[in-house]
């Protein structure tokens, strides 16, 4: 059952005739069984590239008979063309693709209330607190003074 797509072997390949919207070129189908190491992001943008729609099976996907294809990850919308290359494209499309959207620049003025909220320079401020012992029975607090000094006060409760 499996296939190859330039150089890469898919556990199962179905390919059409001619490329089918949204699948392309076909559906490369990877099942994760024996190898888990493998590079899933890797190997699924490769089969994007060549044109071909992915589904991922894993263990939980199988059910008797059935197979569950809920999950394929199809090749369009993510072949769509760049709209910075719109060379060979009929002049109404490179028209629909032009940017229309001018830069917005808005200057919001923020209140100096606001930002002395945030001052806490004549404050005793914890900057660390760490429990010594089980059940907080002792601990260490690094705090820094409205002076600007640093200051280590240890403590235990009887």
């Amino acid at each position: 059952m499996e296939s190859d797509i330039d150089g890469r072997i898919a556990d199962v390949l179905l390919t059409f005739d001619t490329p089918r919207e949204p699948y392309r070129k076909g559906i490369a189908i990877e099942a994760q069984y024996w190898n888990q190491g493998k590079d899933i992001e890797a190997v699924t943008d490769y089969y994007l590239q060549h044109d071909y729609s992915v589904a991922w099976l894993d263990e939980d996907d199988f059910s008797e008979y059935d197979v569950d294809l809920s999950g394929i990850l199809t090749v369009c919308p993510y072949a769509l063309p760049s709209r910075s290359d719109t060379e060979g494209y009929p002049e109404v499309i490179r028209w629909l693709w032009q940017e229309t959207s001018p830069s917005v620049s808005l200057e919001i003025p923020i209140p100096g209330e606001y930002w002395t909220s945030f001052d806490k320079s004549d404050e005793w401020v914890t900057v660390a607190q760490q429990d010594l012992r089980r059940k907080g029975r002792a601990w260490a607090t690094v705090s820094r003074a409205p002076t600007g000094q640093l200051t280590l006060q240890l403590g235990k409760k009887n």
